[in-house]
C-alpha cells in the first residue's frame, strides 16, 4: 500500500510540473507575439494512384478536402514573399497562417490543384526543375504557356527548383552556380524577375556550403528538409517543410500542423529560459 502511494503521488508530482511547463510555454509563445507558419509540400495529383506513383502522389479530391478543411477551420493561406516580409518586420501575418507548395511542375499542379488553390482563395508555390517544363517524364509537366496562365491569375507563384533537379550537394561551385542561376534566368525570362528569390532542393539535399552560397547568389529563402515550421525567427535558408501523403485528410493536416507548433514553442522556451 505504501509502495502504490509512493508511485501515485510521483505521478502526480510529473503531471503537475508538465502542466505547468505547458503553462508556461504557452504564456512564452503568447507574450513574444509570434506566429508560427507551416509550409505544406505537395508533389503529384492523381485519380489513380500505381505503385509508382504512391510516394509522391495523393487525388485531387484529398486535396479539396485538405484544402476545405483548413480555410473552414480558420486557416489562411499566405504566400513566401509574406512570409519573407514578416521575418524581415515589414508585414504582419493572420493568427494561422499556412503556405502551400509543389515541388517539381507536374502537369497536375495546373490540372487539379490549381483550380482548387483558386476555389478557396488560397495561394501556392511550384518549384519548376526548368530542364523538365513541358517534358514528359514518368507523367507529363506543365508548360511555360501553362506556368504564365497560373501566375496571371495571382493565385500560383514559380519558384526555383535547379535546372537539372539532380543532387546540388554533390555540385562543384560552378556547376552548383550554374545549375541554380541558369534555372533562375529561365524563369525570369518567361515569367518575369522574381521579387523574392526562393529555391527548393530537390530531394531536401544541401548543406551549410550549399546554403551560404546561394545567399551570396542572392537566393533569398531556401527550403531545405522535412518536419519544421517557420516562424519570424527563421533561418530563411533552412525552412523545412511538413509532407502530406497520400490518405491523410485535413484534420491529419491540422494535427501535424499543432504538434510541430509545439515542438517548436518548447524549443525555444527551454532554449531561452
Amino acid at each position: 500500500m505504501i509502495r502504490f502511494k509512493k508511485q501515485a503521488l510521483a505521478i502526480f508530482i510529473v503531471l503537475v510540473i508538465a502542466l505547468i511547463l505547458l503553462y508556461r510555454t504557452i504564456q512564452f509563445s503568447h507574450e513574444n507575439n509570434d506566429v508560427l507558419i507551416p509550409i505544406l509540400i505537395y508533389h503529384n495529383f492523381d485519380y489513380n494512384i500505381t505503385k509508382k506513383l504512391l510516394p509522391t502522389t495523393i487525388t485531387p479530391d484529398e486535396f479539396d478536402e485538405q484544402i476545405k478543411y483548413l480555410t473552414s477551420n480558420g486557416y489562411k493561406g499566405i504566400t513566401l514573399s509574406q512570409l519573407y516580409n514578416y521575418v524581415q518586420g515589414r508585414e504582419k501575418l493572420p493568427p494561422k497562417p499556412f503556405i502551400v507548395t509543389m515541388d517539381d511542375g507536374y502537369y497536375s499542379n495546373y490540372k487539379y490543384s490549381y483550380p482548387i488553390l483558386k476555389k478557396y482563395n488560397t495561394p501556392g508555390t511550384i518549384f519548376v526543375a526548368t530542364a523538365l517544363i513541358g517534358r514528359h517524364v514518368y507523367t507529363p509537366m506543365f508548360t511555360w504557356e501553362q506556368a504564365k496562365e497560373m501566375e496571371s491569375s495571382g493565385f500560383i507563384e514559380i519558384q526555383n527548383h535547379s535546372n537539372s533537379h539532380g543532387r546540388q550537394d554533390k555540385l562543384s561551385y560552378d556547376e552548383l552556380k550554374k545549375n541554380v542561376m541558369d534555372a533562375q534566368k529561365m524563369i525570369d525570362d518567361n515569367l518575369g524577375k522574381r521579387q523574392v528569390k526562393v529555391f527548393a532542393y530537390p530531394g531536401g539535399r544541401c548543406n551549410e556550403y550549399t546554403r551560404n552560397m546561394l545567399k551570396e547568389l542572392g537566393i533569398n529563402i531556401q527550403m531545405t528538409g522535412l518536419n519544421g515550421i517557420a516562424s519570424r525567427h527563421s533561418d530563411l535558408s533552412n525552412l523545412k517543410r511538413l509532407s502530406v501523403k497520400h490518405n491523410m485528410t485535413g484534420r491529419d493536416i491540422v494535427n501535424k500542423i499543432e504538434i510541430q507548433k509545439t515542438v517548436s514553442t518548447i524549443k525555444k522556451f527551454v532554449n531561452i529560459n
